[in-house]
């Protein structure tokens, strides 16, 4: 457990985080969107407590109330032929949305106050369906991670294991040939 000194270091470096947080949602509901309502269902983590980022049960705006254990008995990935990229869809319902969209809408009335003020101050209201200002939502959310303090970015998590398979193919192409 860190100790309060060592916590202290802290606070500017996250005050400052979280205006320049608060800056960039004032830049991006600035930017031009074009119009348009897109309403897919809505599918994100709901957790009773907080703003879910990272924990609580898979819901969607359409009456889906599972556990995270439960995702593949309702959704599955497939290859179209267009494309390149796997394409989920929900059992026997077809396409869905999730991300900041989804947990903003299903989720905003668990943000912290001052990214409530923030979303409120851009221009949000309690939900946006509009996918292209999903980066006001983003923004939001960042102001939400300042305040919440407790960020686990894949990077960090995957940072390792990037580093141990550079550090093989370096030295593999080190070696000389046999």
């Amino acid at each position: 457990m860190p100790t309060r000194r060592e916590l202290g270091t802290l606070v500017d470096p996250l005050e400052r985080a979280r205006e320049t947080a608060l800056a960039t949602v004032r830049w991006a509901a600035e930017l031009p969107f074009p119009e348009l309502s897109h309403q897919p269902e809505l599918v994100a983590l709901r957790d009773p407590d907080a703003y879910p980022i990272d924990r609580g049960r898979i819901v969607s705006d359409r009456g889906l109330d599972i556990e995270p254990s439960e995702f593949d008995q309702y959704m599955f990935e497939e290859h179209v032929e267009h494309s390149n990229a796997l394409h989920a869809r929900m059992r026997e319902r077809g396409s869905y949305l999730t991300g900041p969209l989804a947990r903003y809408n299903l989720s905003s009335d668990r943000l912290r106050t001052l990214a409530r003020e923030a979303a409120h101050d851009a221009g949000l209201g309690d939900t946006c369906h509009n996918p292209f200002q999903s980066i006001i939502v983003r923004s939001v959310e960042l102001v939400q991670a300042c305040d919440d303090a407790r960020i686990v970015p894949p990077t960090s998590q995957n940072q390792l294991a990037i580093e141990d398979d550079l550090r093989a193919v370096v030295q593999c192409k080190r070696r000389p040939p046999r």
